[in-house]
Parts: structure tokens; C-alpha cells; sequence
């Protein structure tokens, strides 16, 4: 905070976020961060020598002062980004014709535009712009064509930096971006541009920054773009239309690249062994799924990348690379044992839903730094010692569902408590025979063929919120559960001494016996099923008190054919 730092019985000056000439005139204010709500900036507007102004990140809530024409006679920087201003951009904002730097971007998050760039239009705005180097308008409304949108911005020769994401533009790209080979930086990501992707945009000689998510693109990715000799973002993700490959031999033209990103999209082909080259690499990600959080929760989408062969193990001897992702393509083969993994950067690592094979290669647990590892649904086989997990000492999530794995212990060494795995809170073990016991966030163990419910199931951790068991054939008295577990899957197990947080709850298709828990009749429980479980098991409970809060109530019928419980009067709470 810089504001509740000024005194005003000391020099302007000397306050922090303010900078004067060698003749004590104010060149530089930075009040940015500062939360402002409101108030008057018509002074602001008298400090005519006023070089670099930075108001970003406060909260105006004002429509955009036309007043800022004031500045002209000497403002170079100037930064509005998510300050609060609203509407549209008055034509004087073309009269500070000096501006090298200009950044009017604001966060969208919604249906609607905060700030609107239609009339005058961004041809009308940037006409006398002449100088600008950098150009930051992502979030702002901008109705204009193709053709007209490009041919403004081309006509900023000295024009370095273009961030335009989300502004509601068409396309196709013109041509006439090619006049900018001063470009590096090109960001048009969720925007409707709906064409291919130009072969012109491999002329752009300077370019560095690439990023054209999700902007409707289709055809097939030009290869000249790969020829670019100084990128080092690429990321053309969520594009579903789009179609490519990668290179035979990686051109030495993106030794510099450092992040890549072609997930979402329709790329295929094989992996090349020159992708040694990429030196600067730390992120790759050819994943098949795309997440989206929605109101319900998240929800995962297939794309259609098909890439394929095996997984070259020179991927892992790239020095800065710390995230590979190549989750839902056709990876095939064994997985090779990993070179330099003592040195290794990588910190994330998905293979997921491929078809790769043999053991997990046991240099794995040799990256020190991984934090999340996850190599589910797959075809890897042999037994997997969970104590290996102790050299990663940073791992949060590992998953290693649907595989024909047994995990183990160690007979040697038996100590699996949430102390050896301090930073472990996701588990997944679907599929998997599994002989532990952990104190973790998440454990999911599906479709195993567990008839009990010992070990570590009737001694869970505090830190358990959701728990999936389904698909077993658990029986006998159901286990204890931790107060704080939100979700719980077992269509083959359940029951706890309280469920005080429990969203979900089903216990059908088991041989669960004994007393039906008191806890069932908790107030926050909204869905429980206890369908094909033993009626002369699981005797008759009054279920009167159940709360208004269930949305869905289901007594499937039991082996002969009664229900277990009784309704009374609960079915006119649901």
C-alpha cells in the first residue's frame, strides 16, 4: 500500500509511487493496487508534465473521463487496466498522441463488456496513436470486422506488444498484420475468429508470444509458424477444428520455445526424439481433455488430439521443463526408464488415458519435484510400493486408478501415516489392489473387488472429504467415517457416528448388516440410496425426522423384495 504511506508535511517527491523531474515536477504516479472507491480526479488531470500514470487494479466505478486529453503534452505510459472505469472510450484518449504504452484491459468475466470501444470505433481511437509499443485492450467490446480491426492496429509501425483477448472479434486475420516486424508479443485468444489459421503470421520474423486460444480456428496449423526463429510461447489450445502435426525434426528455430500448448485440438502423429532440442521447454501440454468449472462442479470434455507411438524418454532429460501433460492421446509401449531424473525440473507429470504398459519404471519417483503424478488409465502392470513415494517429498496427487497394479507396502516398512506423506492429499487407487492406510483429502478406490471394509477404511483420516468406493461387494457392519466427508460413493459400503457436512451418500448393492445408523437422518444429507441390501439384515428404521434437505430418496428393493425402511412421512419433505 502506498497511499496510507504519504505525508503531506514532507516533499511529493519523496512519496512512494511518485517520481519528479530534476525541477520537482511529478513525471510518475503509481497508485495502482490501492482499492480507491470513487472520488474526484479532476486534479490529477493539472499535472500537465506527467509522464507515466498508473491507476490499475482500483475501483472508479466511474464512465471514463474524457479529461484525460489534459495529459497530452507529455504522457508516454499510461495504465487504466481493471481500474473501474466503465463505457465507452471517448475519442480523447486519441489526442495523447505521445503514448508509448497504453493498457485500457479489464478482466471478463461475464456476458457484458465493462468498457466498450465502438463509437468511435478503435479505427477512430488509434489513427494518431502513431508512437504506441505496446497495446493492451483484452475485455473491451470492440465491433468491428476482420479486415477493419487488423488494418487499424497494422498501421502502428513501432507496435511491439498486441493483447486483444476477449474482445469479440471476427475474423479471418488479414494480411496486413505482416506490416508489424516489430511484433513480439500476439495475443487474440477467445475471440470468434472462425478461419484458418493464415500462413502470413510466419512472416511476423520478431514474434515471441503466440497465444490464440479457443478462437474458433479450423484447417490445418502452417508450418511456417514453427519456423518462427524466436517464439517461446505457443499456445493454439482449444481450437477444435484445428488440425496438424508436429514437426519429423524439431527445426532449431524453437530451441528458444518454453511454453507449448496444443491440448483441445485435433493434432496427431508421432512424437519426435529431436524434441531434445527444446532446451528452454517448461511447459508441454498435448492433453485430450479440456475442464471447465461449472456451478455444479467440474466437468471434463474429450478433444480429439491423436497422438500416438511411444513416449520418448528424452522428454525427461529437458533441463527447464516442468510440465508435461500428454493425458488422452495414443500413447502405446512401455514406459523407458527416465534419464537424469536427480536434476529434473518437472513438477507435474500426466500420462493419463493412454495405452501404455509393462512396470512403472521405478526413476519415476526419482523426480524430486513432481507434485502431481498421475498415470490412471492405462494398461501399466506389476506391484507399486507405496513407500516410493516418500523420495517426493512435494507430491499433492497420485493417481494411479484403472491400471492392473497392486499397490503395497513394504513388509519392511509399515509406516504409511499422513506424517510420512506430509504434502499428500489426493489418492487414487481405483482399480488397484490396495493394502494401505492414509490420511489424505481424497481416496478413491473403485471397482475393486474388496468384500471388507478393515485396514484403512475403518480407520480414515480427519482430512477425508470425499471417499468413492462403488463398484465392490463390501458386507458386514458398515465402518466408521471422519465428520468432515462430504461425499460418499458405495454403492457397496457406509455408515458413520456423524454426517454433519455429508452431501451424497449410497450404500446400495452391498450385504450390509447390523442397525441402520441414526446418522442417516442428518440434516444436510441430500441423496441416499440403500437399495439391495438384506432386508432381514437391515431391519426396519423410522425415518420420520429425516431432513427437508433430501433431493432424492431412493429404497430399491432389498433380496425379498420389501423395502428396509419406512417412509411415514418423509416422502412430503423431499
Amino acid at each position: 500500500m502506498k497511499l496510507i504511506q504519504w505525508n503531506h508535511t514532507h516533499d511529493c517527491c519523496q512519496w512512494k509511487g511518485v517520481a519528479c523531474s530534476t525541477k520537482g515536477n511529478v513525471i510518475v504516479l503509481d497508485i495502482s493496487h490501492e482499492f480507491i472507491k470513487g472520488g474526484n480526479l479532476t486534479s490529477l488531470f493539472n499535472l500537465q508534465y506527467l509522464q507515466r500514470l498508473n491507476l490499475a487494479y482500483n475501483e472508479f466505478n466511474s464512465d471514463f473521463h474524457y479529461e484525460f486529453q489534459n495529459l497530452q503534452m507529455n504522457l508516454r505510459h499510461l495504465n487504466l487496466s481493471n481500474a473501474g472505469f466503465m463505457g465507452q472510450i471517448p475519442i480523447e484518449i486519441s489526442y495523447l498522441i505521445k503514448l508509448e504504452t497504453l493498457d485500457l484491459s479489464t478482466t471478463f468475466t461475464s456476458s457484458q463488456h465493462a468498457l466498450k470501444l465502438e463509437k468511435p470505433n478503435i479505427v477512430e481511437v488509434l489513427q494518431n496513436l502513431t508512437t504506441i509499443k505496446e497495446l493492451y485492450l483484452d475485455g473491451l467490446a470492440i465491433s468491428t470486422k476482420g479486415e477493419e480491426w487488423c488494418h487499424a492496429v497494422s498501421s502502428l509501425q513501432s507496435l511491439q506488444v498486441l493483447s486483444m483477448s476477449s474482445c469479440n472479434l471476427s475474423g479471418p486475420l488479414d494480411p496486413s498484420l505482416t506490416k508489424l516486424q516489430s511484433l513480439s508479443v500476439l495475443q487474440l485468444s477467445h475471440n470468434n475468429l472462425a478461419s484458418p489459421v493464415p500462413e502470413h503470421l510466419g512472416n511476423l520474423s520478431s514474434l515471441k508470444t503466440l497465444q490464440l486460444r479457443n478462437c474458433g480456428f479450423s484447417g490445418v496449423f502452417p508450418k511456417a509458424i514453427f519456423q518462427l526463429p524466436s517464439l517461446e510461447v505457443l499456445d493454439m489450445s482449444d481450437n477444435q477444428g484445428l488440425h496438424g502435426s508436429l514437426p519429423p525434426s524439431i527445426p532449431h528455430q524453437l530451441a528458444s520455445l518454453k511454453f507449448f500448448n496444443l491440448s483441445y485440438t485435433k493434432f496427431s502423429g508421432p512424437l519426435s526424439e529431436s524434441l531434445l532440442n527444446m532446451r528452454q521447454l517448461s511447459t508441454l501440454d498435448l492433453s485430450n481433455l479440456a475442464l471447465f468449472h461449472l456451478s455444479s462442479g467440474p466437468m471434463l470434455l474429450g478433444g480429439d488430439n491423436s497422438f500416438d507411438g511411444t513416449v520418448p524418454s528424452t522428454l525427461f532429460a529437458l533441463p527447464s521443463l516442468q510440465q508435461l501433460i500428454l493425458s488422452y492421446n495414443r500413447f502405446e509401449g512401455p514406459l523407458k526408464e527416465l534419464p537424469n531424473c536427480s536434476s529434473s525440473s518437472l513438477e507435474m507429470l500426466d500420462l493419463s488415458g493412454n495405452n501404455l504398459q509393462g512396470p512403472i519404471p521405478s526413476s519415476i519417483f526419482q523426480l524430486k519435484r513432481l507434485s502431481l503424478l498421475q498415470l490412471s488409465t492405462n494398461q501399466f502392470s506389476g506391484t507399486i510400493y507405496l513407500n516410493k513415494i516418500r523420495s517426493l517429498p512435494h507430491l499433492k496427487t497420485f493417481d494411479l486408478s484403472h491400471n492392473n497394479l497392486s499397490v503395497v507396502v513394504d513388509d519392511a516398512d509399515q509406516d504409511v501415516s499422513s506424517s510420512a506423506f506430509p504434502m499428500m492429499n489426493n489418492l487414487l487407487l481405483a482399480s488397484c489392489r490396495n493394502h494401505t492406510q492414509l490420511d489424505l483429502e481424497i481416496y478413491n478406490q473403485i471397482n475393486n473387488v474388496l468384500v471388507g471394509m478393515e485396514g484403512p477404511f475403518q480407520n480414515l483420516g480427519s482430512n477425508l472429504f470425499l471417499l468413492d468406493l462403488h463398484g465392490n461387494q463390501l458386507q458386514g457392519p458398515a465402518p466408521i467415517f471422519t465428520k468432515s466427508i462430504f461425499y460418499l460413493d458405495y454403492s457397496t459400503t457406509i455408515s458413520a457416528h456423524s454426517f454433519q457436512q455429508t452431501l451424497l451418500l449410497d450404500l446400495s448393492d452391498n450385504r450390509f448388516d447390523g442397525e441402520i445408523p441414526k446418522c442417516l437422518t442428518t440434516k444436510s444429507l441430500s441423496l441416499r440410496t440403500l437399495s439391495n441390501n438384506p432386508e432381514d439384515k437391515w431391519p426396519n428404521r423410522d425415518l420420520s425426522s429425516t431432513s427437508s434437505c433430501i433431493n432424492a430418496f431412493q429404497l430399491h428393493r432389498s433380496d425379498d423384495g420389501n423395502r428396509p425402511l419406512k417412509l411415514l412421512d418423509a416422502t412430503s419433505r423431499i
